[in-house]
């Protein structure tokens, strides 16, 4: 519910938000509107203030149960440039930009649920972004009025801890929420040093299991050597024993991870839309390869141990 303010409220949370941004240096501040029905007041809690219940997106549930809904904020010009989105270039007949996926439908609304044209939004993975807003059209095709509910501040600069901890209090004392993150490429540079750390581990363990292999094979070894057997044959063996392991360790390892995030995030499954595609492909194509090249080339040299026979 989004409480009524008067102009002198609204004033007052104004000069805090300018108190707070004075302190980032020269930040980017958008105003917030949520969109409402006017005519709809909620009186809330006893005691407590009335407010307009915002109209909201979800996916489409049977009656009685519980639907997990999302809030329309207002599409205007300052937060669609946010997006990297310019208004005059959304269709006309487009009523509602959303991160969400699959069949929505609108809520707090007097009208009947109707399913919304929409048109896929860039998702940030901030939480304190917008994830789904509504298009002036749609807004005054249905009458709908926006309500400010805050404002976006985005610092120019990374923030120092000073910086960060005086933000907090003043944000504190106004009862505005911070959000405060790593740059993406330090996330990127820290997934890479993760792939690239379990991909070591993975091939250590992996050459020791190879070896073991190797150690109990030794007598089918002997036989291919005894036989005539050149070095390729016996390269082509443990680069495929290596390749094969690796590639099973790696889908084992994707497919658990994924589980094991599902199991958490299962109440947001969007979550794991964002693939990292890049690292996948260096975990499940690039570990099993390079395992099988490390396979063939150290499998090279004929261990002297193959042309005398072990006694018991």
């Amino acid at each position: 519910m989004i409480p009524v303010r008067t102009p002198v409220q609204l004033a007052s949370l104004q000069a805090q938000l300018e108190a707070m941004a004075g302190n980032l240096g020269t930040p980017t501040v958008t105003p917030l509107d949520m969109a409402v029905v006017a005519s709809y007041t909620d009186p809330g809690e006893p005691g407590g203030q009335p407010g307009h219940p915002a109209v909201e997106i979800g996916p489409p549930v049977a009656d009685r149960q519980e639907m997990t809904t999302y809030p329309l904020y207002v599409a205007t010009p300052e937060l669609l440039r946010l997006y990297g989105l310019d208004s005059a270039a959304i269709a006309a007949d487009t009523e509602v930009l959303t991160a969400r996926t699959g069949a929505l439908e609108l809520v707090n609304i007097p009208e009947r649920r109707v399913y919304p044209k929409t048109r896929p939004l860039p998702d940030t993975r901030y939480t304190s972004m917008p994830n789904s807003m509504v298009t002036a059209s749609m807004m005054a095709r249905h009458g709908w009025q926006p309500a400010r509910v805050g404002w976006l501040v985005a610092a120019d600069h990374p923030l120092t801890e000073r910086e960060l901890t005086t933000a907090r209090n003043l944000a504190t004392s106004a009862g505005f929420t911070i959000e405060s993150r790593h740059e993406r490429a330090s996330l990127g540079s820290l997934r890479t040093g993760a792939v690239a750390a379990g991909a070591l581990l993975a091939l250590g363990i992996l050459a020791m299991t190879v070896g073991l292999i190797r150690g109990e094979a030794a007598g089918d070894l002997r036989t291919l050597t005894a036989t005539g057997a050149p070095r390729r044959i016996r390269r082509t063996l443990t680069a495929t024993t290596a390749g094969a392991l690796a590639l099973l360790g790696a889908l084992l390892g994707v497919v658990g991870a994924y589980v094991g995030l599902a199991s958490v995030l299962h109440r947001d499954l969007d979550a794991l839309t964002d693939v990292p595609v890049a690292h996948l492909a260096a975990t499940v194509v690039g570990l099993p390869l390079l395992a099988a090249v490390a396979g063939w080339v150290l499998a090279g040299r004929e261990p002297q141990w193959l042309g005398r026979r072990r006694l018991d």
